[in-house]
């Protein structure tokens, strides 16, 4: 199965971030956010490594929950 996963916005050029993922705080250097307006300290949801769309603060919180909850249950 694949999920997309949020991620922070930490720095980022023309068309490419620098993203921490939430739930693990793996740092990710290139994802693509071509598709859409995202700005540092922003949050976004990834999917193969390109930004599909902005998320509220309060829904990526909502959705580190999520992952962890998951990641949880797999152990």
């Amino acid at each position: 199965m694949c999920i997309s996963r949020i991620g922070k916005v930490l720095s980022r050029n023309k068309t490419r971030a620098k993203v921490q993922l939430l739930g693990d705080d793996r740092i990710v250097e290139d994802i693509d956010i071509s598709l859409i307006s995202a700005k540092v300290n922003s949050y976004v949801e990834i999917f193969a490594n390109i930004a599909l769309s902005t998320v509220t603060p309060s829904e990526a919180m909502k959705r580190k929950k999520m992952w962890i909850a998951v990641m949880n249950a797999r152990r």
